[in-house]
């Protein structure tokens, strides 16, 4: 699954703490449990999820999942 927009984008300095239980950046009334659990909950099925980001261009997110049989 990717995910693109074309916003703002996420400064680098902010990558390392992205997916970090009570990180949060540029809402004032962010609980940082969104990515959090997106990638807990991702990576309990063995998936991945990646993002890329370019300031003035926008951000993609790639969310992958194994095949069920």
């Amino acid at each position: 699954v990717l995910i693109n927009d074309n916003g703002k984008g996420i400064p680098d300095h902010v990558f390392p703490q992205l997916m970090i239980e009570n990180s949060s950046f540029g809402k004032s009334n962010g609980n940082g449990i969104g990515l959090f659990h997106a990638k807990k909950t991702i990576e309990k099925y063995q998936g991945t999820i990646q993002i890329d980001s370019q300031i003035g261009v926008g951000t993609t997110v790639e969310i992958s999942l194994p095949r069920c049989e």
